[in-house]
């Protein structure tokens, strides 16, 4: 079925969501590509990310951190657990030196990482409730230290779970300055699909505060490389219209090789494990470079609004409106059917529909881009009101450069 139209209304900055982007890596492990930071620090620059989730470091494990650090991207840090427990003071000790050598390097401390899957013992007991104390006890602990008090404290987080399984936590809303959660996509299932299903219960434990996943995506054995592209440039969309303000990837690249394809661990990444990228690290480049905004002031402008309408967008599809300091507009349009037949582990031809995007007024330079394809424009128009698509299953982005304004004529002084 087709939606007869679709209007934007809301305008998130390009910059925004760029910098909403972070992925998982995992700087302590030995034996695997994270062995080699600087080579690391190449593949989140050619992502165009900058933020990253690790683990807070150990002394011995700090000098893997140190190249990242250095080139300036920013960390969420979990709690570590060591033995099945939780030191505070040590993680505190380590988190106010790496702030003092690097400050502003810390984006958010974050409780211990899915309890239900590796229990943590607290007060005596691994619980969920004694669980949901712990997190009120690193909460109490970060705010009380000066030198950490200003970064935000993300919730602690649970894996593989259902809606009853966040009841014992109780309201953590005043333990964490923000709601987090772990989603992932068993059976070729969509990301819309999915967030849709938890959304509306896995943050139910942190009424009222922002949102965050720092955990989620598709691993490449459970769909094919160029279908794991197009659903992780779907999720991204997805999760900003749903106001996630941040969306950790898992993860940067395959831990070790698997040339059986039997362990589907080793296939999350965005690189392979040669660190070579696979379809969806470079459609993700393309996608931060096209939306790219590098003003001073391209995280705290004035955003504006284009009364957009979308004719024949299917009951599947979507689009995000964004902006850049410079008063370019971006419409991302996608539709999100399902692309994955799990019976014959193989992709689906999704047929293509036809969408026609009317601006509201003429503009005199329109570009369409597709994130799959390239960094360059697809298509360049100029005066025009509309544009139409063939929209397929992933993100194209219209590109609207605001129309200069012409000078008023001086007028000519009568003799």
């Amino acid at each position: 079925m087709l939606a007869t139209t679709s209007i934007g209304t809301s305008t998130v900055r390009s910059a925004d969501f760029v910098q909403s982007i972070g992925v998982n890596v995992h700087m302590g492990y030995w034996d695997t590509p994270y062995t080699n930071p600087s080579q690391v620090v190449q593949n989140l620059t050619y992502l165009g990310v900058n933020n990253v989730r690790d683990s807070v470091p150990f002394d011995y494990s700090l000098a893997s951190y140190e190249p990242l650090l250095a080139a300036g991207n920013k960390f969420d840090f979990f709690i570590p657990r060591v033995n099945g427990t939780v030191d505070i003071g040590a993680s505190g000790a380590m988190l106010k030196q790496i702030q003092a050598a690097h400050p502003g390097s810390i984006r958010a401390i974050e409780g211990p990482n899915e309890i239900n899957l590796f229990p943590v013992s607290y007060l005596g007991s691994t619980s969920l409730e004694s669980g949901a104390a712990l997190q009120q006890a690193i909460y109490n602990a970060i705010n009380a230290d000066p030198a950490l008090s200003n970064i935000p404290v993300y919730n602690l987080t649970l894996g593989a779970v259902g809606a009853d399984a966040y009841v014992p936590l109780g309201n953590l809303s005043g333990a964490a300055d923000a709601g987090n959660a772990h989603v992932y996509f068993p059976s070729g299932s969509t990301p819309s699909e999915r967030l849709a299903q938890e959304l509306p219960w896995i943050f139910d434990n942190t009424p009222g505060l922002p949102q965050v996943i720092t955990e989620t995506g598709y691993h490449s054995l459970g769909v094919d490389e160029v279908t794991q592209a197009k659903y992780q440039l779907d999720l991204l969309m997805d999760t900003t219209k749903a106001g996630i303000q941040q969306t950790f990837l898992y993860e940067l690249v395959d831990q070790f090789p698997d040339p059986t394809n039997s362990d589907y661990e080793q296939h999350f990444g965005m690189f392979r494990n040669d660190n070579s990228p696979k379809p969806v690290a470079t459609a993700i480049h393309n996608l931060t470079t096209i939306l790219a905004d590098k003003s001073s002031n391209a995280q705290n402008f004035a955003t504006g609004t284009l009364n957009y309408t979308i004719a024949g967008l299917p009951s599947t599809g979507n689009s995000l409106l964004m902006q850049k300091s410079d008063g370019t507009f971006d419409i991302s349009v996608w539709n999100e059917p399902r692309l994955w037949n799990v019976a014959t582990q193989s992709a689906m031809a999704v047929a293509p529909t036809s969408v026609t995007v009317d601006f509201g007024a003429s503009y005199q330079s329109v570009k369409l881009y597709d994130p799959l394809l390239g960094v360059g424009a697809v298509q360049t128009l100029s005066n025009v009101r509309q544009v139409t698509l063939s929209l397929t299953d992933h993100p194209l982005i219209i590109e609207i450069a605001p129309n200069p304004t012409t000078p008023t004529p001086t007028p000519t002084p009568t003799p």
